[in-house]
């Protein structure tokens, strides 16, 4: 699988756990449809990812150490950290 397709796999996987967004210059981040998405914002986390860092990723343990930091969020909802 070519790298730059596995942060979707990801997301089709565990879609609940992210909100697309974009910015809007007066409102700030907004929620939008997926198709009108700049960014995804992982819930659990509050990490708002900007597709283009995302793009940037070539490394399949990179990608693979996001994807643990941000599931370890998700692990420990309602533990304080």
């Amino acid at each position: 699988m070519d790298d730059k397709y596995l942060l979707i796999e990801k997301y089709r996987l565990k879609h609940e756990n992210f909100e697309p967004m974009k910015y809007h210059y007066k409102d700030g981040f907004i929620t939008v449809p997926l198709w009108d998405a700049d960014f995804l914002r992982h819930r659990s986390s509050g990490f708002i990812l900007d597709f283009r860092y995302l793009q940037t990723i070539t490394v399949y343990d990179d990608f693979m150490a996001l994807c643990r930091e941000l599931e370890s969020y998700e692990n420990n909802r309602g533990a304080v950290i």
